[in-house]
């Protein structure tokens, strides 16, 4: 194995025909070495056809080899924190990969595509690579992954609307594990039912931390919403730009306390036309919980789900009593103009 901060390649290197591991670029001294210095080229890569191992995280390097996809023997790849473009699709011929970290590549605009044929991948990670477009289609064969902390529904674009994966492709990953963030870019009203009901969320059981994202924000919301609660172990929930007025069956009437009795932290934020919040002072668990930009919230509770309530004989007295908030201890509520109670 290789960690260095060397300005320059030491010539023996290629002699050493049975590497195993190249790591180089691993701290911030080394980010500003060139691409000539760190000579990632066709015949590097090929000289080393048994890494298992590629490690060159803040290279600056702005493409990778199609060459790349000799190394039928590389397990881990991390190209995080470089100026990579787009990846060769030679990268969906290394069946042994089982960690790609594409973590912080800010100019990095797509995934490959047949990235099905990566059927040994346990690790896929592209947190803060903003400009990637969509997740591509196929995940849904990736069934050992267990580490998938973004999901990308694609804008509706035309012909590439073909290759974009869909939120059914999560049904079978039920080996998830961690934090997972759903990034819904696509308008909810091109969103299918069938697509949306069977994402499955709730059989996720090692899921710790979900994320969900609309950048859109309409009225279709609450029909997308109400497919993807989350499981009952869940600690950490945050829902950002939600369109809906109106909260998913799962979280109000009382029934967010029942779906997820082990919240902890709860971040609710930049949901313009949400009118009712739910009855969050009953999660036994909660200590940390975030409200901001919620420019139409009035109450805390949905009146209207109280009236429900008693209308079906119903009461709050026949519910278990219990002291509002018991476990917060860190309250934030910013933007809520209309707020009374």
């Amino acid at each position: 194995m290789m960690k260095s901060s060397y300005r320059k390649m030491p010539s023996s290197l290629p002699k050493i025909k049975h590497l195993h591991s190249f790591i180089i670029g691993s701290s911030m001294s080394t980010y500003k070495l060139k691409v000539r210095d760190l000579s990632i080229t066709d015949k590097l890569i090929s000289t080393f056809e048994c890494l298992r191992v590629l490690d060159i995280q803040q290279a600056g390097i702005k493409e990778l080899p199609a060459s790349v996809g000799e190394l039928i023997c590389l397990r881990f790849l991390n190209l995080s924190h470089t100026d990579i473009v787009k990846l060769p699709q030679s990268i969906t011929r290394l069946v042994n990969l089982q960690s790609l970290y594409l973590k912080y590549c800010y100019n990095l605009k797509e995934l490959p595509r047949d990235m099905s044929k990566l059927v040994n991948l346990r690790h896929l990670k592209i947190e803060w690579s903003n400009k990637v477009s969509h997740t591509p289609m196929g995940l849904e064969n990736l069934t050992n992954l267990t580490t998938l902390d973004t999901f990308i529904v694609g804008e509706q674009n035309g012909s590439e609307a073909n290759i974009m994966g869909r939120l059914a492709d999560l049904n079978q990953l039920n080996n998830l594990r961690g934090e997972l963030y759903i990034e819904v870019r696509r308008e909810s009203k091109y969103i299918m039912s069938s697509e949306i009901s069977a994402v499955n969320l709730q059989m996720k059981e090692n899921l710790l931390a979900l994320i969900i994202g609309f950048k859109n924000g309409t009225k279709e919301d609450e029909r997308v919403l109400e497919c993807l609660q989350p499981p009952c172990n869940l600690k950490y929930l945050e829902i950002i730009g939600y369109g809906g007025e109106r909260l998913p069956s799962w979280m109000v009437d009382h029934q967010l306390e029942r779906h997820l009795p082990n919240l902890v932290e709860f971040h609710f934020a930049y949901c313009k036309a949400c009118k009712y919040l739910c009855s969050l002072g009953r999660l036994p668990c909660l200590k940390i919980l975030h409200l901001e930009n919620l420019d139409e919230v009035e109450y805390m509770e949905d009146n209207t789900a109280t009236s429900s309530r008693n209308a079906n004989n119903i009461v709050d007295d026949e519910l278990p009593p219990t002291s509002l908030f018991p476990s917060l201890k860190y309250l934030t509520i910013t933007g809520m103009p209309k707020l009374k109670g």
